[in-house]
């Protein structure tokens, strides 16, 4: 008797749970910092879909590369293989993500020409690729209200010819050339010893 009068309580229960769960996946999904690794970022004019209402809009902000704390300008060249600092002034409450494509590489990233959501855009540290001649590109997807979502302007950079970051040069340690040259020294010594042994052993 009681599992009849249950029942019909538990089941709605449930089917309220399920219909929260997926509001809330949809939710999630929404938001750009949100994206599945296997999701590219949305072009402007399209709807990026979810519990977001509207299309994305393009923004007149760029995202851009420091070298040693110096800003690179758009359109500029960097080095292969250097190490850059991303940058870029992050809106007021907005949930963000970063996407820099051309074989750059973060190592802190968990997918491929991904920055970190909602975190490190000013401190990124991405590696340029090996390869010269090569577009890098730089956006931003953000939004500020479930309302709201923009694209910044995409910033590119080349890389140039000089691969000099790239080449690795191995210098010997003075230590080692002397660790090196005792260690001769201590076999030559033994087998002069050996040898005067020797001659000594026979004169007796």
């Amino acid at each position: 008797p009681f599992e009849g009068f249950f029942y019909p309580s538990a089941m709605v229960s449930l089917r309220s749970c399920l219909v929260v769960l997926v509001a809330g996946l949809a939710c999630v999904s929404a938001y750009p910092s949100k994206f599945f690794c296997t999701r590219a970022i949305t072009a402007v004019g399209s709807s990026i879909g979810g519990s977001m209402s509207g299309n994305v809009a393009q923004d007149t902000s760029q995202a851009t590369f420091k070298r040693s704390g110096t800003t690179i300008a758009c359109g500029g060249t960097v080095n292969p293989c250097e190490s850059l600092t991303f940058d870029w002034a992050v809106p007021s409450g907005a949930q963000y993500l970063a996407f820099v494509s051309g074989g750059a590489t973060m190592s802190s990233s968990t997918c491929d020409g991904r920055g970190l959501p909602n975190a490190g855009a000013t401190s990124d540290v991405w590696v340029m690729p090996s390869t010269t001649g090569t577009t890098i590109s730089l956006d931003v997807m953000f939004a500020t209200s479930s309302s709201t979502a923009m694209r910044s302007t995409t910033c590119t950079y080349t890389t140039s010819t000089d691969t000099s970051t790239c080449s690795t040069t191995t210098t010997p340690q003075p230590s080692a050339a002397v660790s090196s040259s005792a260690s001769v020294f201590s076999l030559v010594l033994a087998a002069a010893s050996a040898m005067a042994a020797a001659v000594w052993t026979r004169r007796a």
